[in-house]
């Protein structure tokens, strides 16, 4: 048993020293690289896509609050309630800060968005070549 271990061993040792450079070796472990890149950039995406529309509910919801504290801003001013009116005036003020920063954190997701999936479609065309290669 000991012996075949070894043997075993002393083969595969051998087939490394031997196969170590060649051009299929190394296609194969630059395809499995890609392939493990490929896995990463897909989960990056739905991780992306998770958080836009997260970012999206909450753009939402902030923007019906914005709305009813416009009309409730319109009531109190109307029946000249001031207190109210400012407290709520400047709630809305508060609320449109919070609509623009999300616009702009949407704004920088899409961008990294497209920019994994530039990054996904080339690997799975050097991943294509690759493999074509291989075919050739």
């Amino acid at each position: 048993m000991c012996l075949e271990r070894f043997f075993e061993d002393l083969q595969a040792e051998f087939e490394e020293i031997c196969w170590r450079d060649r051009p299929e070796r190394l296609r194969a472990e630059n395809v499995l690289r890609l392939r493990n890149q490929t896995k990463s950039c897909e989960s990056a995406l739905v991780r992306h896509d998770l958080t836009a529309e997260e970012l999206d509910r909450r753009l939402v919801n902030l923007k019906n609050l914005e709305s009813g504290l416009s009309e409730r801003i319109e009531i109190y001013v109307h029946v000249s309630d001031k207190k109210n009116a400012w407290e709520h005036a400047l709630e809305l003020d508060r609320i449109r800060g919070e609509i623009a920063e999300l616009r702009r954190r949407t704004a920088s997701y899409a961008r990294i968005r497209e920019f994994e999936v530039a990054r996904l479609q080339g690997l799975r065309e050097e991943i294509t070549s690759l493999l074509a290669a291989r075919s050739s």
